[in-house]
């Protein structure tokens, strides 16, 4: 039988960081299927309601994205300029995870434009924090990271890196970071 009553259920509006959390999902979905030209579109329409709801460190952490995507379609210098804006915004803020994958990310893309050094710098850093915060992810990535780093000199400790990369991204089923690894 149907109620004689009308669904009287409030429909609530969806806030700025939620609608922005679903839009990062979305990008990177849209980075696994090799859209990056969508990716970045979703990212910026993220870090714009976080910016709106004035989450600085979610901002930050969608800046490491872009950057990824800016990195994906030969923009390096632009992708590490962005992540270096982002890095300044927070860096005094209490660490964070986001702050943590920000570092990391920022040690990769260095690497990747061949500033070793440099690489080493941030990265060493986002592993001290992930690594004081027990965030897996960032500790794989950073991992990863000091694996390409270290590897010409040091192969042996390279290959035990991606090893404790692989099983620490496995244990906590984290798949594309498996895959990496």
């Amino acid at each position: 039988l149907l109620s004689p009553h009308r669904d009287r259920s409030v429909h609530r509006p969806v806030m700025p960081a939620q609608q922005a959390a679903t839009l990062v999902r979305a990008g990177e979905m849209a980075v696994r299927a090799g859209s990056n030209e969508r990716a970045g579109s979703l990212f910026e329409q993220a870090f714009g309601l976080y910016e709106q709801a004035g989450d600085t460190h979610a901002a930050a952490r969608v800046s490491a994205l872009l950057g990824l995507v800016d990195q994906s379609m030969g923009h390096n210098e632009q992708a590490i300029e962005r992540m270096e804006q982002a890095y300044a915004t927070i860096a005094d803020d209490e660490p964070d995870a986001d702050l943590a994958y920000l570092l990391t990310r920022l040690g990769s893309a260095h690497y990747f434009v061949g500033n070793p050094e440099r690489a080493a710098e941030w990265n060493e850093r986002g592993l001290d924090l992930a690594e004081a915060l027990q965030v897996p992810e960032v500790l794989v990535r950073g991992w990863m990271t000091r694996a390409f780093i270290v590897s010409a000199r040091r192969p042996q400790e390279a290959r035990s890196l991606f090893q404790l990369a692989l099983d620490t991204a496995l244990a906590h089923e984290l798949h594309d970071r498996a895959v990496g690894a």
